[in-house]
């Protein structure tokens, strides 16, 4: 199991925000039941799974995996700390 982060205007490498708004879209109920128990979210189980972080597309944009360090809401957003894990190359989203 990992998080799927997908960003529109791409992201800036080690911190950034994320629209809360978008927090587990398309994602199934029972993920959500797990990972948003009683509307909260459980920030501690989300940091232990590896992260991918894609941008919008489906060409040439580039996608990271790597890890959440921190994760906290910032008014309508979330804001995130993060590293890509330097032993996986960056993924073009076509592939």
């Amino acid at each position: 199991m990992f998080n799927l982060i997908v960003k529109g205007a791409g992201w800036v490498e080690g911190r950034d925000t994320f629209s809360a708004d978008r927090a587990f879209e398309h994602t199934t109920a029972a993920l959500i039941a797990r990972f948003k128990p009683n509307n909260q979210l459980d920030v501690d189980a989300l940091m232990r799974l590896p992260t991918l972080f894609m941008s919008e597309g489906v060409n040439n944009e580039v996608a990271r995996v790597g890890s959440l360090a921190r994760v906290r809401p910032e008014g309508r957003d979330l804001y995130l700390e993060f590293a890509y894990d330097a032993a996986i190359p960056p993924i073009l989203n076509r592939d």
